[in-house]
């Protein structure tokens, strides 16, 4: 018999519908997923070398770790310069400022060779960006001392690059003036970095006799040094690993390819055991190693003939079996896209691409690697032009610039390397309908591609009159024409 109060009860007193998310249940699956919620220096700090130490193997000793820190190297930095520098400097009216530009650019150039840009006199400015990126990508993070001496050249300033390990991550204590001491890593009370506490003898140096503990700790002031690394949260103020999220990924698949290449080689030999099949006591007569062991001889296109009452047994292991390939594959997808670069990039592997997959791929790796470049730029680059600058203008090298127009003239602009077109036909007509639409400008396109606009124009000034001298003509398609002109040269008509 139905309970004639139920229905009041629902009305009274309806049923809550749970309203939460799965991810924050404690169930039976999800019992051992239990991550604390500490600030990012709490966390990195427990785990920090430990991570540093194990990215540092793959590096040596993992052929994808290398190859992904390559193509680190090799898309984001410009050939032999990293980034190159075209300088904004405009006078009052706007007009650019050819004399101040020039001066600052050549000025560049040179300090950017190694016996000025670094103290050691060993690395020009494309290996320091090239040794910051690595180390970044590597280590987490990288460290470039400021030295203003003018002994070192006639700009009074070089870089001198650290390997991270140099942080003192020891050093943890409340200053007497109030600024927080964490990780090597000076704060004031508003929570602004002002100092790096830095061990001089790198902490690895085993070579020497100077135990971690007892070498000398300084203070270095933020002004004169570059902490470059990747900041992912406001709690954040050292950095890890890029491919933290796929290290252990990346040492399993190692282990695994060692384990399978070891089963391989055993399946290879075609060993085995002979069974004593007459009943008779006793074991097999042949031959033996010394060491009690029988053996048999092996050889292509031989065969020997067993002792009467015994069988052999072959141990033939099927290795490496059908899923040893896909199982590798879906391992290094997982591992690019904790990278964040293509499968492709990370394993040259092009078997199952097509041009749309490739397109697709690439567009989207690209956005990555422009988002490291614009990082480095802001981080590493913009300071490290500024310092330069000003310690140049103070040791007299940009005599008669004044020194009091500084900010006028600290108007650098840097660009990476860029890429060849994915479907260049199809680009560039796109690039030119948007440029004849009024969509878009020539400077943004070539900005785009890596390029700088004034520089094309000076160079094609520079093309036209030495075809000029020597009595040549050449087309320029889509430049005031319809684009179908014959490009090839031909003489003037006298």
């Amino acid at each position: 018999m139905k309970n004639p109060f139920n229905g009041l009860i629902r009305k009274l007193f309806p049923v809550q519908r749970q309203r939460s998310f799965d991810a924050g249940r404690v169930t039976r699956t999800t019992s051992d997923w239990n991550p604390g919620t500490t600030t990012a220096d709490v966390e990195i700090a427990a785990y920090i070398q430990l991570l540093r130490a194990r990215a540092r193997d793959h590096d040596r000793n993992n052929d994808y770790a290398r190859r992904y820190y390559g193509a680190l190297v090799n898309n984001v930095l410009k050939e032999d310069v990293g980034f190159s520098l075209q300088m904004q400097v405009r006078d009052a009216s706007g007009t650019p400022d050819n004399y101040a530009n020039d001066t600052i650019e050549a000025a560049w150039k040179q300090w950017s060779k190694p016996k000025n840009c670094t103290v050691t006199g060993l690395d020009g400015l494309y290996d320091v960006a090239a040794l910051a990126l690595r180390s970044a990508a590597r280590d987490g993070s990288f460290l470039c001392e400021i030295i203003r001496d003018k002994s070192l050249n006639e700009f009074a300033f070089a870089l001198k690059p650290l390997e991270i390990d140099h942080l003192d991550l020891r050093y943890n204590v409340v200053l007497e003036n109030g600024n927080s001491v964490f990780i090597g890593i000076e704060k004031n009370p508003n929570g602004k970095v002002v100092a790096l506490w830095l061990v001089d003898q790198h902490p690895g140096d085993t070579m020497l006799s100077y135990p971690y503990g007892y070498t000398t700790r300084r203070r270095v002031p933020m002004e004169n040094i570059i902490h470059y690394f990747v900041r992912e949260r406001p709690t954040q103020h050292l950095g890890v690993p890029w491919l933290c999220s796929a290290m252990t990924r990346l040492n399993h698949l190692k282990e695994y390819e060692r384990a399978e290449l070891i089963a391989a080689r055993s399946a290879a030999e075609k060993g085995g055991w002979f069974k004593n099949t007459s009943g008779e006591p006793g074991g097999y007569k042949g031959p033996d190693d010394g060491s009690g062991n029988k053996i048999m001889d092996s050889a292509p296109g031989s065969f020997e003939e067993l002792p009467q009452g015994f069988d052999f047994i072959p141990y033939d292991p099927k290795h490496p079996t059908d899923a040893f390939s896909p199982f590798i594959k879906a391992t290094l997808r997982g591992v690019a896209a904790g990278g964040g670069i293509s499968y492709m990039a990370l394993t040259g592997d092009l078997s199952e691409a097509n041009f749309s997959s490739m397109r697709a791929g690439r567009i989207e790796e690209l956005e990555f690697y422009k988002k490291i470049q614009s990082h480095m730029i802001r981080h590493f680059m913009l300071p490290i032009f500024e310092m330069w600058l000003e310690a140049s203008f103070l040791a007299g090298y940009f005599d008669p610039l004044p020194f009091s127009k500084f900010d006028k003239f600290n108007a650098p602009k840097f660009t990476g390397r860029s890429w060849p077109w994915i479907d260049p036909k199809a680009d560039v007509e796109a690039a030119l309908m948007a440029i004849n639409g009024g969509l878009t400008t020539r400077t943004k396109i070539t900005e785009e591609g890596g390029e700088n606009f004034e520089e094309i124009i000076s160079t094609l000034q520079q093309e036209k009159m030495l075809a000029d001298k020597a009595g040549l003509k050449f087309a320029m398609p889509g430049v005031g024409g319809s684009g179908t002109e014959n490009a090839a040269p031909q003489k003037q008509k006298a």
